[in-house]
């Protein structure tokens, strides 16, 4: 049994380790030139904090990192456990700023997700405190013989996924609507193509993740079988988690070239304009619903800017559509937008 368990927490791990090669490249291209955000914070800590976090986890399955110290596994597995539960609750906060961005960044929505998001936190971090308080007595019976900080868990401690299940279906389900009401004439549009893709792929990672866990936990809560699945799930998510953010931003703006021109009749609306504080940072255009939300009109879509005269061979796409170019930040606009607004391939370049 401990070997079966360690053979699939190493499997996820290598899973976790080939992905990150695979993309390191879109790393090194696409994130590490933008300017810090929450994304950006969040991306980096999962990526770089799973692998450590995984491969201490499974060194210490594998008796690779063991202790004499009875007081080991009660430190080792409440902190696991916690930075665990850190990492989902963070990847769910990506999930939640994109489908607010599709949902046109409406406050109310805001404070409806925030909302969401403190019930899921506050459930699962009480399900998880309580299973750690009730399971103190003789929690690790396998640690004097196998050196290895695992044991049976309280009957209904699967209960624990069940939060992330709601909240992630919901908010899929959700977001799917919105982005086939609001965009019903861009469904071929690579953005969109990719919200819909990395956004289907994510909630399947996600669901069987949840539902998996369920099941071990369920059925093998009193046996070691009950930490198989833990780490491969988690591998899982964090590599969809991260490609929520890498497609958007590989995607290729040059698609949009020849996109025709909206005037301001069409009812696309420009956010505002910021001057980016720093030296090199780029000018974004938001690719959000004029302040609409969900069950509003077609015709309130944000346009897709014509970018003709734009030099975006090294731009990048943030979750929501964000659009990185240059040095200004711009969005869709309530009036025709003036045209020293819009920056010429000369002016770009001179920077």
């Amino acid at each position: 049994m401990p070997r079966i368990v360690s053979y699939v927490s190493w499997a996820g791990y290598a899973v976790l380790l080939h992905e990150f090669a695979l993309t390191f490249e879109d790393e090194v291209r696409h994130i590490w030139p933008s300017r810090w955000s929450l994304v950006k914070g969040i991306f980096l800590a999962n990526r770089y904090g799973a692998i450590v976090l995984i491969g201490l986890f499974n060194a210490q399955l594998s008796t690779l990192w063991t202790s004499d110290s009875p007081l080991f596994c009660y430190r080792f597995t409440p902190i696991c456990a916690i930075v665990m539960f850190i990492s989902y609750a963070s990847i769910h906060v990506l999930v939640l700023m994109r489908a607010w961005a599709v949902w046109g960044r409406n406050p109310k929505i805001l404070a409806g997700l925030i909302f969401l998001f403190v019930l899921y936190a506050l459930a699962s971090a009480g399900i998880m405190t309580y299973g750690m308080a009730v399971g103190v007595h003789d929690a690790f019976p396998y640690f004097s013989a196998l050196g290895i900080c695992s044991g049976p868990l309280p009957s209904w401690q699967w209960t624990l996924w069940l939060p992330s299940l709601f909240l992630e279906s919901g908010v899929f389900i959700l977001t799917m609507l919105t982005i086939r009401h609001n965009f019903q004439d861009q469904q071929t549009s690579p953005i969109v193509c990719t919200v819909y893709r990395d956004g289907t792929l994510y909630f399947i990672f996600s669901f069987v993740n949840s539902l998996t866990n369920i099941l071990v936990w369920a059925f093998a809560y009193d046996r070691m079988l009950n930490m198989v699945s833990i780490i491969l799930t988690m591998a899982l998510v964090n590599i969809a988690g991260q490609r929520l953010v890498l497609d958007l931003r590989k995607v290729d703006r040059l698609e949009w070239q020849n996109q025709p021109r909206r005037s301001a009749d069409g009812g696309w609306q420009l956010e505002g304009i910021e001057t980016a504080p720093d030296e090199g940072e780029p000018i974004a255009f938001e690719l959000v619903t004029s302040g609409s939300g969900i069950g509003e009109g077609v015709g309130d879509r944000c346009g897709w800017w014509d970018r003709r005269d734009v030099d975006v061979s090294k731009g990048s796409i943030e979750i929501g559509g964000r659009i990185e170019l240059g040095q200004h930040s711009l969005g869709c606009a309530t009036s025709e937008v003036p045209s020293h607004f819009v920056p010429k391939s000369s002016e770009l370049a001179a920077k």
